[in-house]
């Protein structure tokens, strides 16, 4: 991806880590257990607001640490938003966790408009609280 990006200069992959991993680990005392591979393409189905919704798995508590982190970080990369079809970075694109995605969505922390999701209300207040929590001020 360019730096003519839409959202922000594309950074490398493993500086994209490293800021997922820095929110991780002051929040919740770990490195993320996701994002671990670059993407050389950005997800078709991620444009689908109702492919978040699948449940594949199990959706993590939309208040705890590890999702702060996670939306922390992601919004961050993302340059306020997240996109939908992956964050991009230099080599191609981190897909948002699905989980992640999930718990924020059903409890209406972020909200589609258009290509990214906007955070709400909520998950500004969510936001607010992992940078307090990281003891940062928020960007």
């Amino acid at each position: 991806m360019s730096s003519t990006s839409p959202f922000r200069p594309a950074l490398r992959f493993a500086e994209a880590r490293a800021v997922l991993n820095r929110w991780c680990n002051s929040l919740d005392g770990k490195d993320a257990s996701t994002n671990k591979a670059v993407k050389r393409h950005a997800n078709p189905d991620g444009l689908n607001d109702l492919w978040w919704l699948e449940n594949a798995g199990t959706t993590p508590d939309w208040q705890n640490n590890r999702t702060r982190a996670y939306l922390a970080a992601y919004v961050e990369l993302g340059g306020g938003v997240i996109p939908m079809s992956g964050i991009p970075v230099a080599e191609g694109f981190i897909w948002p966790d699905r989980a992640v995605i999930r718990t924020l969505l059903l409890n209406r922390c972020i909200e589609q408009g258009g290509r990214v999701f906007g955070l709400t209300e909520r998950g500004r207040a969510l936001l607010a609280e992992a940078h307090r929590a990281a003891g940062r001020a928020p960007a």
